[in-house]
């Protein structure tokens, strides 16, 4: 199957200006020449089937014709892309059509017809990595480019993309073979060098050119997976501390419905929002309370169900007053979570700064805003910002891993480098160590695809899109 020439749609399919037809394979050039005609110049007829005239990488104008009687089917422009100069290193046309769904279903039966086959989720860039023009780290970041929810996000799988991960696993490479020699030069020149010096300096290179490294790399996943997928917020609290215009004034506009009257919002409402790139899911709940009447019961239910989905609460209470009994029975309930008390009504505060935290057992920190006046808000974003992520800021072209099979390969890459260390601090076997060091470097390639088995590949490739 790897050597078929393979065709796909590559563009959604809609009402929009252009669509694309992918090919890849030897019968890719071939393909081409029987269904396109060039148009002549001032001219509407499309000029007699031409041969082996495709200059590489050049865009050709013409039509799309029936092989067998010559019909035009649509205007079209084409380009060919010969190997090993393409996405591919195979042969490669793309047909740029326009994007009615019947127009380029009609294409593709004919590219079929002329002996290609329908590529499968994720085969063009299988065939990249196959072919060698990028590593498994590269593949899987252009699923990441096709997906991503944000620009955050879409600057990290454009690192991947670039060689970031792939730059990074090849430093780590150099680090465990620097350490072989040195170790293995300790061993058989021990009379000619200091033993025990050259194995210090072996175990500081271990440590911080390569285990640090391996480190910092593992807990940037939980970076990369909040800046991919995001995170859910659940504000929460009584009814009429100010949760619906919390949610508004997150969004910039009027979401949720506002009144003085208490439970007005019976229902959760959701909505999509982002902060400094982060993707969030945030959710205004119904306030919590005793209540006997079945639609308010319903919706307390449903803040339940939030709170139990939610990375971040946010725990609002009337800054005007003091807090109460009700507050301090749903702050019990929001313990385990990861929690921020949000004071809001500022604007309504004699004293905005000080807010008495008697009875919050374990709070030591609020926010106070004014969610009616946006007093606040860039302190309160900060905070859940600060709560998201490891580290505060991410550096443009910072090296993140984003899948959870990297981290699994890194964590036990980690657990080889770490056996490695403790076998340094005594007297040690110089052929387990080496063996671990082979270990660690064999888990490392996995990341980059080497010795990966075809069944792994074939899972990480069919998440991908077909045409891509």
């Amino acid at each position: 199957m790897e050597t078929d020439t393979i065709a796909a749609i590559a563009t959604p399919i809609g009402s929009s200006g252009i669509g694309i037809i992918r090919l890849s394979g030897d019968l890719s050039i071939s393909i081409l020449e029987s269904l396109f005609r060039r148009r002549r110049h001032g001219a509407g007829d499309p000029d007699q089937p031409i041969s082996g005239s495709f200059p590489s990488h050049r865009l050709q104008y013409g039509y799309i014709v029936q092989p067998e009687d010559g019909v035009i089917l649509d205007e079209v422009m084409v380009v060919a892309m010969y190997a090993p100069h393409s996405y591919t290193r195979e042969n490669v046309v793309e047909i740029q059509t326009h994007a009615g769904a019947v127009i380029l279903s009609t294409i593709l039966s004919l590219v079929l017809q002329q002996g290609a086959r329908m590529a499968e989720p994720g085969e063009f860039t299988k065939r990249a990595f196959l072919n060698g023009r990028i590593d498994l780290s590269q593949a899987e970041a252009v699923a990441e480019m096709v997906s991503v929810k944000t620009k955050a996000a879409l600057n990290l799988a454009a690192v991947q993309l670039t060689g970031g991960m792939k730059e990074a696993v090849s430093e780590l490479h150099d680090g465990i073979d620097g350490l072989r020699i040195a170790i293995e030069a300790s061993i058989e020149f021990a009379d000619e060098i200091e033993s025990d010096r050259s194995i210090g300096e072996s175990k500081d290179v271990l440590r911080n050119r390569i285990i640090l490294p391996v480190q910092r790399l593992i807990e940037s996943y939980d970076d990369a997976h909040v800046l991919r997928e995001g995170i859910r917020i659940a504000i929460v609290g009584k009814p009429n501390v100010g949760k619906s215009s919390l949610l508004n004034c997150f969004l910039r506009r009027d979401r949720a419905i506002v009144t003085d009257r208490p439970g007005t919002t019976r229902d959760t409402v959701e909505d999509h929002m982002a902060i400094d790139g982060i993707p969030i899911l945030i959710t205004d709940t119904a306030g919590l309370h005793a209540t006997v009447d079945p639609v308010e019961q319903a919706g307390i239910q449903k803040t339940l169900e939030s709170l139990e989905k939610a990375d971040i609460v946010l725990f609002l209470v009337d800054g005007s007053s003091n807090w109460d009994s009700q507050d301090l029975a749903i702050w019990n309930q929001l313990v385990p979570k990861n929690t921020l008390l949000v004071v809001n009504k500022r604007d309504l505060m004699k004293h905005p700064d000080v807010y008495s935290l008697d009875g919050f057992n374990g709070l030591e920190q609020h926010i106070t805003i004014s969610a009616k006046y946006g007093h606040g808000m860039d302190s309160l974003k900060t905070r859940i910002k600060q709560a998201c992520l490891t580290h505060d800021a991410i550096e443009p072209g910072q090296t993140i891993i984003p899948s959870l099979r990297q981290k699994i390969a890194l964590a036990k890459t980690l657990a080889e480098l770490q056996r490695v260390e403790a076998a340094l601090g005594g007297p040690f076997d110089s052929a387990m160590v080496m063996e671990d060091l082979n270990k660690a470097k064999e888990e490392l390639n996995r990341i980059s695809g080497e010795g990966i088995n075809e069944d792994l590949l074939d899972q990480i490739f069919s998440k991908f899109c077909i045409g891509k």
